[in-house]
């Protein structure tokens, strides 16, 4: 895995460095615009007044603010597939959702993904292409049990709520799962212990992998197979208030060989929070 700003030039824009030069010429700021209005959501007006404030927030650095920059890894995408039905359930739930937000950009597959609370309380979501193209951007707030309200949108409501639906689950996932996380120092080459590869941050940024292997269990068996599933366990944290924790509870075979994940036990855990 390779980072830098000429495989991931949408990255700049949250470098405080790099973000004020990365509107500079006129290649760049077509580039980066060129998507603003293409599903023709906004008046011809409006377009333009996003697109100067845009412009402004990125060359002042206002993404640059974000602490946080994930890559998110192939295996925890498959963990947010399998435990997408468990977390569902709190997705329509205003205070649920907003237990996890956090302001923060993710890298996952060709896509940068932005959120960032605006000063009037709006929640502003972009999606960057890699090599620097807009891709998606709205603003949001969350009125309500799934209910929010959007404006300045350049993307349909479907595509809106898959968006905000996504995010919220991966931000549940990594709150209430067991995530893996490992960072990766800027300008720096390391061998990743949670890719299991060589990688290669030459940003100036920090990136921090997101992973998640803990729900994974061999089972080598030919009899009858009971599938997996999760499920989200009552518990109490460290300032003895009540949470969640997102439990993956193994599949077992009837007969043969299982090797188990290294996965917090269930009836332990149970013990603990009884």
């Amino acid at each position: 895995m390779r980072i830098n700003y000429r495989n991931w030039a949408a990255v700049q824009v949250l470098d405080p460095e790099r973000c004020k030069t990365f509107l500079s010429t006129e290649y760049d700021y077509g580039h980066f615009f060129c998507a603003f209005n293409a599903q023709e959501n906004l008046t011809e007006a409006d377009a333009k007044r996003l697109e100067v404030q845009t412009f402004m927030e990125v060359s002042t650095g206002f993404f640059a603010q974000i602490k946080n920059l994930y890559y998110i890894s192939s295996t925890f995408i498959e963990a947010l597939k399998k435990s997408s039905l468990t977390l569902y359930k709190m997705l329509g739930k205003r205070e649920e959702c907003m237990k996890v937000y956090e302001d923060c950009a993710f890298i996952m597959e060709d896509m940068l993904w932005v959120v960032k609370t605006q000063p009037n309380d709006y929640i502003r979501f972009m999606r960057i292409q890699k090599e620097g193209a807009l891709f998606t951007s709205f603003a949001f707030r969350m009125v309500g049990d799934n209910q929010f309200m959007t404006y300045d949108s350049t993307t349909s409501k479907e595509a809106e709520r898959g968006c905000v639906a996504f995010y919220f689950m991966l931000m549940m996932l990594k709150k209430y799962g067991q995530a893996d996380i490992e960072m990766l120092p800027k300008n720096k080459k390391v061998r990743s212990r949670l890719l299991n590869e060589k990688s290669i941050n030459e940003t100036g940024l920090e990136v921090k992998v997101l992973d998640s292997r803990w729900f994974t269990t061999i089972c080598r068996d030919e009899g009858f197979l009971v599938s997996g599933h999760f499920r989200l366990q009552p518990k109490k944290d460290e300032n003895g208030e009540w949470t969640r924790e997102l439990i993956y509870i193994n599949p077992y075979a009837k007969k043969g060989y299982h090797r188990l994940a290294p996965v917090v036990n269930i009836e332990s855990t149970t013990n603990q929070t009884e």
